[in-house]
């Protein structure tokens, strides 16, 4: 009499089989925490930004009156010549390359509290005020 034992458990390519379709589920996955990180620092750019902008805007209503703005104003005589030519020299008026008659545009800043003289009343009224033009002179 021949008996056969049943045999229990799963065989080499069994095994294999259910290996290979777990690291295909788990590479599908892993593929999809890039896009995660990604979406999460737009959406944190998406929050935050507006609430830097409102600050920065805060911060100009601030230091600028509606009167700063009015009109436009020209060229300050002793710069117009100088503004069509480019030097890196310490001397030269403008160190930037500028479109021939333009202003000289450069991160603006705010006036150093160390600027001009104690007695000086306008130097007094200057410092701490926001230099849109980063005017020659100005610390920064």
């Amino acid at each position: 009499m021949n008996q056969h034992r049943k045999q229990y458990g799963f065989s080499l390519i069994e095994l294999l089989l259910a290996i290979f379709i777990l690291g295909i589920g788990i590479i599908s996955i892993a593929t999809l925490f890039p896009a995660g990180i990604a979406q999460q620092q737009k959406t944190t750019d998406d929050v935050i930004g507006p609430i830097v902008a409102r600050n920065a805007m805060t911060l100009l209503r601030s230091k600028l009156d509606q009167q700063d703005f009015a009109g436009a104003e020209d060229f300050e005589p002793d710069w117009s010549p100088f503004l069509c030519e480019f030097s890196l020299t310490q001397a030269s008026i403008n160190p930037w390359p500028t479109i021939c008659g333009d202003w000289m545009w450069r991160r603006p800043g705010i006036v150093d509290e160390s600027y001009g003289e104690d007695q000086d009343i306008n130097a007094q009224t200057v410092r701490g005020a926001i230099d849109i033009f980063a005017t020659p002179g100005f610390e920064v």
